[in-house]
């Protein structure tokens, strides 16, 4: 065990089923993808916002009409990609806190049950 082993802290509540050293670590990327996802969220927020202040500097004039139109479909669109992204992000940071994190330990049970059950050629380690 290295210095660095010993270093880490326990796993937190929802990672019984990891190994301790690894929990953290697990828990961390997980903590991180959650972040990217409020960042995400926060940008397609401000889309809102500048295509606001760009139909006020525009007004009524034909010319800038055309382009906010263009403007705020591009706007709703973008809006729109980063959502879904976040949404995947907050996706796979659940997945790794519960399937991950939390399940582990039935998994290796349900894999230390059918190495058993097939015999003796299999080993489980």
């Amino acid at each position: 065990m290295t210095d660095k082993d010993k270093t880490r802290t326990s796993p937190t509540a929802d990672a019984s089923g990891v190994s301790k050293i690894v929990a953290p670590d697990v828990n961390g990327l997980a903590a991180e993808l959650d972040k990217r996802a409020l960042t995400l969220r926060g940008l397609a927020g401000r889309s809102s916002e500048i295509s606001s202040k760009v139909e006020t500097k525009t007004g009524t004039d034909s010319i800038y009409a055309k382009a906010l139109t263009a403007f705020k479909a591009a706007g709703t669109t973008f809006k729109t990609q980063l959502g879904k992204r976040a949404t995947a992000m907050e996706g796979d940071a659940t997945y790794l806190r519960t399937g991950v994190v939390a399940n582990r330990e039935q998994i290796e049970e349900d894999t230390k049950k059918k190495l058993d059950d097939a015999g003796n050629e299999l080993v489980y380690v």
